[in-house]
């Protein structure tokens, strides 16, 4: 069954249920009731955001399609009759809850006092914001499922010159069929009490398709833009002390590969 959410110019959204606005009614509800119904059920969620979805361990699947235009019926039957694989990564956070959000209970983040908007999250902004307070949401940066698995192994890391890094990682498609993986970078730069850094950031990926037993090679390059963070006092980047993780899998709550370098 398919659901959707509703933006428009000139106004936010005042939560993230289906029913903020309700145009199309209780959608979550009739979700529900199907999935009772029919625990097979694939719900096809048309969104222009991240959307709670209460109902996610009820139902079969859920296809993210975002606003797929003119030709999305075609390729939305594509990838439920298995046609094309759903190769797509999220790149936002959908949250397990409302209380999960960035701007929960404070209004002076959302929806502003007055006339002023405070954007206190600083460097935490999406999917650092989740990492830096532990919190587990329901879909992470970075997810994505395919109709085949995929397996990360061999992370090489060569040091090309100053903070300059080569690294490489083996995909190998451990599936029966043909799927689409994207190997994920992500690094960790040593935060302080005085220097405020997420968890991890992503710094550089690659799509590809694989057959069934493939695998192949994967190359992401690294400069000190990757390492360094924007020091306000000095208006310039800057390579934070101590040494940094560089990590590699399929999202950014899966990161089997991992490796420490200090580039300083």
């Amino acid at each position: 069954m398919a659901a959707s959410d509703y933006y428009t110019e000139g106004a936010d959204r005042s939560c993230l249920t289906l029913e903020c606005p309700d145009n199309n009614g209780n959608q979550d509800a009739l979700i529900e009731q199907v999935a009772r119904a029919n625990p097979h059920t694939v719900v096809v969620l048309e969104s222009g955001g991240p959307d709670l979805t209460p109902w996610r361990n009820e139902v079969g699947s859920l296809l993210e399609a975002w606003y797929p235009g003119g030709a999305g019926g075609q390729a939305v039957a594509d990838v439920l009759f298995g046609k094309s694989d759903p190769g797509g990564r999220l790149p936002v956070t959908f949250p397990a809850d409302p209380s999960q959000i960035p701007t929960a209970g404070d209004p002076a983040k959302y929806p502003g006092v007055g006339l002023d908007v405070d954007y206190k999250e600083g460097v935490l902004v999406g999917y650092r914001w989740y990492d830096a307070r532990g919190e587990r949401p329901a879909f992470p940066f970075g997810y994505g499922l395919s109709y085949t698995r995929f397996h990360f192994a061999k992370l090489r890391v060569r040091r090309l010159g100053s903070h300059r890094y080569r690294v490489t990682a083996t995909v190998t498609n451990v599936g029966r069929r043909t799927g689409s993986a994207v190997a994920e970078l992500y690094v960790a730069v040593p935060g302080s009490a005085s220097l405020v850094e997420p968890p991890r950031q992503l710094k550089g990926f690659v799509k590809l398709s694989l057959r069934p037993h493939r695998h192949r090679t994967v190359t992401i390059s690294l400069d000190a833009g990757a390492f360094s963070y924007w020091d306000t006092s000095a208006q310039g980047w800057r390579l934070a002390p101590g040494c940094d993780t560089i990590m590699v899998g399929g999202s950014s709550r899966q990161l089997p590969l991992r490796r420490r370098v200090c580039p300083r």
